[in-house]
């Protein structure tokens, strides 16, 4: 109930992000799917970039209405058109919904837009779909896009998370979004109620997705949940070993640094090209606050567009 009530406020303020934004844009409804242009032209463009984008949330709050901002400002910061995908949330929709909604709109988007003109991004829970839909691509064998970028990206959503920092589970106060407290409750109360439930959907997602493919299991409420579900960064090598290039950004303070830096370091040892940029003194996701950081962040995510697409 603390949950769906905090959901339920979150959607209420809807309309209020809707509008909070200084960028003009022309924005056009698919689906489950919105895409944002900075205008008409560059949305019919042939040759425009995209950014698949995946928003935030814990898998439980936020919608692409709420990112309006954002999105707006990477269209014109970055030069790029935006497909933002609105995936349904827990605790009416419990996980893996999100990590279907989200490949089965990847897979209708690439259907219409060639991959190589396309990078998938993510913040947060976000960050964690982003590097899923790579291996599900993988699993699937469905065309990778032409690379993946996370913003703080949140990896890790085992139980008992004290283990994500290191830190013996003392809360790291110099992240005021997200401490090792609240991590905790969204993992006990938004995940592991819903693991019984969420068995007919995991075998759907297919053999990523099976604890024989080499990836061992986790438990999740009496259910064994293969890891890469809720950690990526636990994938074989073999798995990770055709992805496309990842660009990270991260707060080197945040409690979740370590999945940025975890994940970093098994990409490139896969033979990913990777990068991370780690910003001192930064909270979690703080490129989603309109301030002269996000857009030096931006700035520097357009260079890596360029260089990708170059």
């Amino acid at each position: 109930h603390r949950v769906q009530k905090l959901t339920d406020r979150f959607m209420s303020i809807h309309r209020f992000f809707q509008h909070l934004t200084k960028y003009p844009t022309y924005q056009r409804q698919q689906g489950n799917i919105t895409l944002v242009a900075k205008d008409s032209a560059s949305l019919r463009c042939p040759d425009k970039r995209w950014i698949f984008y995946c928003h935030g949330g814990a898998y439980v709050l936020g919608s692409v209405l709420m990112y309006n901002d954002v999105l707006a400002r990477l269209a014109h910061e970055c030069d790029v058109n935006v497909a933002a995908v609105d995936y349904r949330i827990a605790p009416r929709a419990p996980f893996p919904t999100a990590l279907t909604d989200g490949f089965d709109a990847y897979r209708r988007f690439i259907g219409e837009i060639d991959p190589r003109r396309v990078v998938v991004q993510g913040d947060s829970a976000g960050g964690h779909m982003a590097l899923s839909l790579g291996l599900l691509c993988e699993a699937h064998r469905v065309p990778f896009p032409r690379g993946i970028v996370a913003w703080s990206p949140w990896l890790d959503w085992r139980e008992g998370r004290a283990r994500i920092s290191g830190r013996g589970g003392r809360a790291d106060t110099r992240d005021p979004i997200i401490s090792e407290e609240s991590a905790a409750f969204f993992v006990t109360h938004c995940f592991r109620q819903q693991g019984r439930m969420a068995r007919h959907q995991l075998e759907a997602l297919g053999p990523v997705m099976v604890p024989s493919e080499g990836y061992g299991a986790i438990s999740l409420d009496g259910t064994d949940l293969p890891s890469p579900l809720l950690a990526p960064n636990l994938a074989q090598p073999r798995r990770l070993a055709r992805f496309p290039p990842v660009f990270f950004q991260t707060g080197a303070d945040e409690t979740l640094a370590v999945d940025t830096k975890t994940m970093t370091s098994k990409l490139g040892r896969a033979g990913v090209p990777v990068r991370a940029e780690l910003y001192r003194e930064l909270m979690h996701v703080w490129q989603l606050v309109p301030t002269r950081d996000s857009s030096e962040s931006n700035h520097n995510l357009k260079q890596h567009l360029d260089d990708l697409f170059s």
